[in-house]
C-alpha cells in the first residue's frame, strides 16, 4: 500500500504486509489503516500491485441454477449448516427437505401443519429453528429440529407469540 498527501510535495511511504495463512472460509476479515499528518492535508491510500500472496477473483456463478427436479412447494424458510447442506421448509405444507451441496433433495422431516405458518429458519449448532407464525391458524412460536437425527421430531423451544424471523449474535 502507499501513503501520499495530495498537492505539491506528495510524499511516498511503502508499507509491508504479512499473509495470514490461518484464515477461516466465509468470515470476513477486516484491517484498520489510518494516518496523520500534522498540516492537515488530505491522505489518499492506494493499492498500485497487491501482495503476491493475495489474488482476487471472480470464479462463482453468474446466474442461479435450480437444485432439484421439483419445485419445493411454498417455502417460506431457508437456512444452510456448516456441511453446505441447505433446508427449505414449507410455509404451510409442512415438509422440510434438506437440499445436499450436490443439489441432491430429500424429505428430512415433515413438521406439525396445525402449528401455523412458518416464515423464518436458521441452523445454529446441529438444530434447525424454525419460526411460526400462527395467522389465526394453530400456535406461534419456534420449533428446532436436530439435524444430526434423521426424520427428527419437532422440539417445541418457544410459543404462545407469532415469530417471523430469527437472527443469531457472534
Amino acid at each position: 500500500l502507499l501513503l501520499s498527501t495530495l498537492g505539491a510535495g506528495a510524499q511516498t511511504i511503502q508499507f509491508t504486509s504479512k499473509p495470514d495463512t490461518t484464515g477461516v472460509e466465509n468470515v470476513p476479515y477486516l484491517s484498520s489503516l489510518s494516518a496523520v499528518i500534522d498540516n492537515n492535508d488530505k491522505l489518499t491510500f492506494s493499492a498500485v500491485t497487491l501482495p503476491n500472496w493475495l489474488t482476487l477473483s471472480n470464479s462463482g456463478a453468474a446466474s442461479g441454477t435450480q437444485v432439484n427436479n421439483s419445485p419445493i412447494g411454498a417455502p417460506g424458510g431457508v437456512a444452510g449448516d456448516a456441511n453446505g447442506n441447505f433446508y427449505a421448509v414449507e410455509n404451510y405444507g409442512g415438509v422440510i427437505h434438506k437440499i445436499a451441496p450436490d443439489g441432491t433433495t430429500t424429505v428430512f422431516t415433515t413438521r406439525n401443519v396445525n402449528v401455523g405458518y412458518c416464515y423464518g429458519a436458521i441452523v445454529v449448532d446441529n438444530y434447525l429453528y424454525v419460526s411460526i407464525y400462527n395467522n389465526g391458524y394453530g400456535t406461534g412460536g419456534i420449533e428446532k429440529f436436530d439435524i444430526t437425527q434423521t426424520n427428527p421430531a419437532a422440539i417445541p423451544v418457544f410459543t404462545g407469540d407469532d415469530v417471523l424471523s430469527m437472527t443469531t449474535k457472534d
